[in-house]
């Protein structure tokens, strides 16, 4: 099957590399130059055509065109959206530069908006769009990624830099609900079922960003935490135009690792176990030497686990080859593409039948086309897919095993020259020819970090993701100029599958009098690697199709628009009951003379999940816009005013999140073992015969209906200096109530132990503004910038959470940020024996000294816990504030850009290896933990070392010493790239060639891992290099 497909794909792509060559060679005369606009700027997606034919092309990113004309051809139409079309006469030219003008001065921009687009001008939302072309040249590890800083409503969170396991999440103006609130994502007008992070960038026109009420409203349970609209390319009527994409890149961590050596890691430890009283575990003077001359290093290692494990560089690679152009009946799409991220820890061939390595391969395709089947009717069918393969190590966990594991446990492995020096008469054991797996009995942490990365198995994971859309349009002109209806099916699926290939390795320890043990058994043997039968692991499949009414017309300087939309989804994962959804959407503009605007939309949605009459809820938006800039006294009293637009929204938007399928039943089950079975009824003579005991296991929910949001938002948008600035700023906010929450304030004489559905009494609030400003400027012929600078801040607070009714008020969730840590608040450190007599100890920890933190007694009950003394403290772990400069200029061939982004009023929770010895030996210490606590240094950073388990929790026990300022500004992205042009008349093109960096550099104050999501302990976030071109022929 898979040989038939690739046979298919490639006769494809031959016929339209001959299908091209044949029509270049067909002409015989090019046409090269750039379209620019008012601002000087290089217009991208312009339509070039041959007046008369339908031979055309399309301007690229920097509004630079080539096409080939007949030699008897005169004239050539340069056209645009918002753009007054414009007919140049060619005459004996072979270059020829066009400034296009605005039809709508300043605000011309094509926004897409929740089923269609709108212009800039007649928009009431809060909507921010991002270019294909912007996306691309971030050269960001995948789309979700791309997308951090590209608005300032968007907060993005990555956790992680292992390849497939990197992409973001998004929440639009910050967190909202205590359930899941990323927002919607739909590509091409369907919600998608797979992670879109790792769609192939060069597939896709723009993004659009959903905020407000007025925006997300259409979209109705599903908009309540914003929507981001991918829409992907199309054919345009043009000969075939053939692009070809490659990039090259080099990865480095953003925050390389370092430790300390053995010496000064078990000198470390001695002091703490001083301190703990725990002089039997000493290490002896002897053996430190031997650490610190490493004279014996498998007896005595010294191991950089960083050093030995990661590379210095690691590789990734991303080529597409896509085609595109059409006819007036036929027009098309079509995208190749292949993405490998290569492992930044490094792989090594063990011979071991397989190979340990943490990679992502991603192959993309996508063919989009579309039939005009009559002149109104037209025909859209739309293939895509993704084949992912990820590998990694079965068993690696980055934070024990990685960052943990200290240098002296352990030596890397026992190399089988070593038998000559310590000999081994063991008969069943490996003899010299083979390598032995190292391992220490001296710690918790048996396997060595070397041992778990290429010694314990592989796990494979593909992923195939396809969708198929099917639209069909008819223009009703007959019965109303205007109207149109639309019909359009939709099938998605999103299979995973799941080879693992297992290894055990016989580990062995070599013991200071020169013995060697196996830990496995003194018999045991290495056996080889088994290949499991790869197996599905996640099946989903989702059916959606809809209906919709479209109109649109202009009676006089009245300008109306509405629609009408029905549809239907249905979606099955794995063997549960499929879901069903309703939706009914509805939608009416209206403008005068392109002044007053008014909108009004609303959405009734349906789903299965709740009783019969809380199925269907209804949520309504209206807004209304004012254009300043289109009135006279306006134009007057403030001539540097281009466009001046106020705009003002107000509705609602819901979810689902926190549901669950059916729950408004209630459900039993029988208990026949357990302390319950102990009330069984008995029976029979002796009374030992009894059945099963039927229980209350969840109370339904009959009353569970929707989340609600009701959101309002004020903006204003404006081009100022004949259109050199551009901005728009938004305040907003939003208070929701309906979340599903646990309740804990049930009494206990409701008369049941059963479990009980989540209710709809939780609420939160927030409120926020934004700013965006550019400046755009045409120095001369040859050179021109902008300056982009965006900034949002956003805030919010818990409501009710249907919390314990006696609780005390700083115990409850009410009233404080959401996703906040919750931890013990400290008073500095004890710094003599008479502060810690005469303070309240904690009751958790072991014996208090001074250098140790002095928490505090919150609630002032004479005694310190866990629980009663935490406190919401501190940012929350997602930004409140987040910041970007985006800098661009082109000089002739030339183009540089630099994108600054950053966020502020932020924390992230360190975890156990943020202290030394947490897990007794086996952790890592680095250089800062030597500026401990001390008599000689009492303005330490650190607090006195522990040793044992229990007195480590008197440092590690959540608190402010925990908590980590993850504010950052970061250089993300910084491109230099230069434009190359052949005239050949056999086969021109266009080449841009490019060098980037993606997060080149960070200023933070954030020691551990990477402040970007608070990366603390995870795969290292990546440092990307990149090389690369992109060939248009």
């Amino acid at each position: 099957m898979k040989e038939n497909l690739n046979l298919i794909k490639s006769t494809i792509l031959f016929l339209l590399l001959i299908f091209a060559s044949g029509q270049i060679l067909a002409q015989n005369r090019m046409i090269t130059g750039t379209v620019i606009g008012e601002d000087g700027l290089g217009i991208p997606g312009a339509t070039i055509a041959e007046k008369g034919t339908e031979n055309g092309t399309i301007s690229d990113m920097n509004g630079k065109y080539s096409i080939r004309v007949a030699s008897k051809t005169q004239t050539l139409v340069f056209s645009f959206i918002g753009m007054e079309t414009k007919e140049v006469d060619i005459a004996n030219r072979n270059i020829i530069d066009v400034t296009m003008t605005s039809t709508i001065v300043g605000m011309d921009e094509v926004i897409v908006v929740g089923y269609g687009v709108q212009t800039k001008e007649s928009m009431l939302s809060a909507i921010d769009q991002v270019s294909g072309d912007e996306l691309e040249s971030l050269r960001a590890p995948n789309v979700s990624s791309a997308l951090s800083g590209m608005s300032p409503g968007l907060i993005s969170v990555t956790s992680s830099g292992q390849p497939g396991e990197d992409g973001a999440s998004l929440y639009i103006r910050g967190r909202s609900s205590v359930n899941n609130d990323e927002a919607l994502v739909v590509v091409d007008g369907v919600e998608q079922l797979s992670d879109f992070s790792y769609m192939d960038p060069n597939e896709i026109s723009s993004i659009s960003i959903l905020k407000d009420a007025a925006a997300t409203a259409v979209y109705g349970v599903k908009g309540a935490n914003g929507v981001i609209i991918i829409t992907t390319k199309r054919g345009s009527i043009s000969k075939p135009k053939l692009s070809f994409n490659s990039t090259f890149t080099f990865k480095q961590p953003t925050s390389p690792v370092e430790m300390a050596n053995s010496y000064e890691t078990l000198s470390l430890y001695n002091i703490a176990s001083k301190n703990d009283g725990q002089f039997d575990q000493l290490i002896s003077d002897e053996a430190l030497q031997h650490y610190k001359d490493q004279d014996m290093p498998y007896l005595y290692p010294d191991v950089d686990w960083y050093d030995v494990l990661t590379k210095s560089f690691s590789t990734a690679q991303k080529h597409n080859f896509s085609a595109r152009g059409g006819t007036a009946k036929v027009k098309y799409f079509l995208s190749l593409g292949y993405t490998h991220e290569g492992d930044a820890f490094k792989e090594v061939d063990l011979d071991l039948g397989y190979k340990s390595k943490n990679t992502f391969d991603v192959l993309s395709y996508r063919t989009n086309l579309d039939f005009d089947l009559s002149p109104s009717t037209t025909f859209k069918t739309d293939f895509a897919g993704r084949m992912q393969t990820k590998n990694e190590a079965s068993s690696l966990s980055f934070t024990s095993d990685f960052y943990d594991y200290p240098s002296w446990a352990s030596p890397v492995y026992y190399p089988g020259e070593l038998l000559e020096e310590y000999p081994d008469d063991n008969p069943v054991h490996p003899d010299s020819s083979t390598d032995r797996w190292a391992y220490n009995n001296l710690i918790q942490n048996s396997n060595n970090p070397y041992t778990i990365l290429h010694g314990s198995g592989l796990d494979t994971r593909r992923r195939n993701v396809l969708t198929a859309n099917f639209e069909l349009t008819q223009q009703l002109d007959f019965i109303s100029k205007g109207l149109s209806v639309s019909g359009r099916y939709n099938f998605s699926l999103n299979y995973l599958f799941l080879q693992e290939i297992n290894y055990t390795p016989r580990d062995f320890y070599l013991w200071e009098d020169g013995t060697w043990e196996n830990v496995d058994g003194e018999d045991a043997q290495q056996g080889n690697a088994s290949i499991g039968t790869e197996k599905n692991t996640y099946k989903q499949n989702q059916s959606y199709y809809n209906l919709s009414l479209n109109y649109k017309r202009s009676f006089g300087a009245h300008n109306i628009s509405a629609l009408w939309l029905w549809s239907r989804k249905k979606k099955e994962t794995q063997s549960d009951f499929p879901l069903f959804k309703e939706d009914r959407v509805g939608r009416f503009t209206y403008n005068y003379n392109k002044r007053y605007f008014i909108e009004a939309s609303g959405a009734q949605n349906g789903t299965d999940k709740f009783a019969p009459g809380k199925k269907f809820g209804f949520f309504p938006a209206v807004s209304i816009g004012w254009s300043l800039g289109n009135e006279t006294f306006v134009r007057n009293a403030l001539p540097f005013v281009n466009k001046l637009k106020v705009r003002a929204s107000y509705g609602q938007s819901g979810s689902e999140s926190g549901s669950s399928a059916m729950m408004y039943l209630s459900t039993f089950d029988y208990i026949s073992s357990g302390d319950e079975a102990n009330y069984r009824m008995k029976f029979g003579d002796d009374f030992n015969d009894s059945g099963d005991l039927l229980t209350h296991s969840i109370l339904g929910n009959e009353n569970a209906t929707w989340e609600t949001a009701t959101k309002k938002n004020i903006g204003v948008d404006f081009t100022l200096f004949k259109n050199h600035i551009v901005g728009n700023v938004d305040f907003y906010n939003e208070e929701r109530d309906g979340i599903f929450v646990s309740p804990q304030d049930i009494p206990s004489y409701l008369g049941t132990t059963a479990k009980i559905q989540k209710v709809n009494r939780g609420e939160t609030k927030k409120h926020g503004y934004e700013i965006e400003l550019k400046y755009i400027k045409q120095v001369n012929n040859d050179f021109n910038y902008s300056i982009t600078a965006a900034y949002g801040f956003s805030e919010n607070r818990r409501g009710d959470m249907a919390e314990g009714i006696y609780a005390e008020d700083y115990l409850k969730d009410q009233g404080k940020p959401l996703n906040t840590n919750k931890i013990l608040m400290t008073n500095g450190l004890y710094q003599n024996i008479d502060e810690v007599l005469n303070s309240v100890i904690p009751t958790f920890g072991g014996n208090w000294m001074p250098g140790d933190i002095m928490y505090v007694d919150y609630n002032a009950d004479g005694e310190i816990d866990e629980v009663k003394d935490k406190i919401f403290y501190g940012d929350p772990k997602t930004a409140s504030t987040i910041f970007s400069l985006t800098l661009r200029a082109n000089y002739k061939k030339w183009h540089i850009q630099a994108f600054i982004s950053g966020q502020d009023d932020v924390s992230a929770s360190a975890t156990g290896f943020y202290f030394p010895f947490y897990q007794e030996r086996a952790s890592q210490v680095r250089p800062e933990h030597f500026n401990y606590w001390s008599p000689d240094n009492a303005d330490a950073s650190w607090p006195i070392t522990h040793y044992t388990s229990t007195a480590y929790k008197n440092s590690t026990t959540s608190n402010t010493y925990t908590l980590l300022d993850a504010s950052f500004i970061r250089l993300k992205n910084v491109e230099l790239s230069y434009d190359l042009q052949s005239n050949n008349r056999i086969l021109p093109f266009n080449c841009t060639l490019f060098v980037s960096a993606y997060n080149l550099f960070t200023i933070t104050d954030m020691k551990y891992g990477d402040p970007e999501g608070g990366n603390v302990g995870n795969y290292p976030i990546l440092k990307r290099y990149n090389l690369g071109l992109k060939v248009n022929f």
